[in-house]
């Protein structure tokens, strides 16, 4: 039986959870590895698909995690696939990225001022 537990976090936790030392990212990533017991999969093969700064940003929590609380360590992982992760840190590819996630979707006074805070944050 396979199953497919998909999950994007938020960009703003990715951008900005971590610069203020908020948990958002840890608290997801236990939420995500408890729908594995409500799902009753635990036991099963697990395969961790990891893509792109984000989700790699969200993986570092499932590991760490996995390997200090009792109950999620019985859970069967398999392997990871890092897709696309983290590349040297770099104001000039963090500003980009932001912008790409940015365009199109938000008004353009705000991305202009969310990107100037980011500037601040790398």
């Amino acid at each position: 039986r396979s199953s497919d537990l998909r999950y994007t976090s938020p960009w703003k936790d990715v951008f900005f959870s971590e610069p203020f030392g908020l948990n958002t990212l840890r608290d997801q990533a236990k939420t995500l590895l408890e729908l594995l017991f409500d799902y009753e999969i635990e036991k099963s093969p697990i395969v961790f698909h990891v893509f792109s700064n984000g989700g790699f940003m969200l993986y570092r929590y499932v590991v760490e995690l996995v390997h200090s609380h009792r109950q999620l360590r019985t859970l069967s992982v398999a392997g990871t696939i890092i897709d696309s992760g983290p590349g040297n840190r770099n104001v000039k590819g963090s500003v980009c990225a932001l912008n790409a996630i940015l365009s199109g979707s938000t008004n353009v006074i705000l991305r202009y001022l969310i990107l100037a805070t980011s500037l601040f944050l790398v």
